[in-house]
């Protein structure tokens, strides 16, 4: 064999090596294991990101009476809110005045005192009646005690929707999510007292029981599971959440900033697709909710998920924000492994 073919056989075998050496080394069965693991956690990671926030929000402003009535408390100064407030226990109370027959005398006098005339009809009653108990509500709301009225209302109102949703009491307002207006009830009761007290007399007496359904008449129970899964498994959802991220990222077997930022922007698509989930069902539950709620469905709706959403978008920008820097991270040792070799 000539020199030349020494050579060039040479070179042969040193491109040969060189090309083996530049391959990345076989995977072990373990390792693969490790890789398939930290793929999974990584995966529940991301996709109980959103879960965990909702549970979060729903544990701590939903589920929970003081924090609740604390968020929604100046509710009561939206004028939708106040309208629906007036009409709707207006109506409740005028059900339970006990008018007497029309044409007797009893009717007669009713309507002389309510200032008709003799002609009145009974709708010409019932119109007065509501007319004034109406303005008795705004009265109430209009009072210095008002806050507190509010306030009794929303702890009332999520106290026996709680009781009804975990199966502590029987439901009530037919099945439905209802607002417990008794509270106000009773401070229109001393309006109409103070300033009415013939129309306060026809009133029973007692407490005044009024619930405002709210939703279908299926709502406790098609929001029972939900709560009470919530209860049960919204701090386990959170502790399995952040165990996976962990456990995810230090599993990874060669590049964990990668399996981190691999993560962070799974997450980002997560917590967007919840968003605008909570956003659509936002306006779908406030449309249903009209005829119940009239304008104050929108107020009251986009109140209660105001936080949940905010929780989100903050959750979604911090994932952004870990997914660009450890990418970046990532390019940058990967830059210097090439220039080092």
């Amino acid at each position: 064999m000539s020199r030349r073919t020494d050579r060039e056989v040479g070179i042969d075998e040193l491109l040969e090596t060189a090309s083996a050496n530049s391959e990345k080394p076989p995977v072990s069965p373990v390792q693969r294991l490790r890789q398939v693991l930290s793929a999974i956690l990584l995966v529940i990671a991301a996709f109980g990101a959103p879960a965990s926030i909702t549970a979060a929000w729903l544990q701590t402003h939903v589920l929970d009476t003081d924090t609740f009535v604390a968020d929604n408390a100046d509710l009561i100064n939206d004028p939708a809110v106040r309208t629906m407030l007036a009409t709707r226990t207006g109506n409740a109370m005028l059900s339970k005045v006990e008018i007497p027959e029309a044409g007797t005398l009893q009717f007669r006098a009713l309507a002389a005192l309510l200032g008709l005339d003799s002609s009145a009809t009974l709708q010409d009653v019932h119109n007065q009646v509501f007319t004034i108990t109406s303005d008795a509500v705004n009265a109430a709301l209009d009072a210095d005690t008002t806050q507190r009225i509010w306030r009794q209302v929303l702890s009332d109102s999520l106290t026996q929707n709680l009781a009804e949703l975990r199966g502590q009491s029987e439901p009530h307002a037919n099945g439905a999510l209802g607002i417990q207006l008794g509270g106000l009830a009773e401070a229109v009761r001393d309006q109409l007292t103070a300033n009415r007290s013939t129309l306060a007399a026809l009133l029973p007496s007692g407490d005044i029981d009024i619930t405002v359904a709210v939703g279908p008449e299926t709502g406790i129970a098609q929001a029972s599971a939900p709560v009470q899964l919530i209860d049960a498994a919204g701090v386990p959802l959170i502790i399995v959440t952040a165990l996976s991220l962990v456990l995810g990222v230090l599993l990874a077997v060669r590049d964990k900033w990668l399996a981190l930022s691999r993560w962070a922007a799974w997450t980002v698509v997560t917590l967007v697709a919840t968003f605008a989930l909570g956003r659509a069902g936002t306006w779908l539950t406030a449309r249903r909710l009209e005829t119940q709620l009239g304008d104050a469905s929108e107020v009251i709706v986009t109140r209660l998920t105001e936080q949940l959403l905010t929780w989100l978008t903050v959750g979604g920008i911090a994932a952004a924000v870990v997914a660009l820097v450890a990418r970046v991270i990532v390019t940058i040792r990967r830059h210097r492994a090439r220039a080092r070799a």
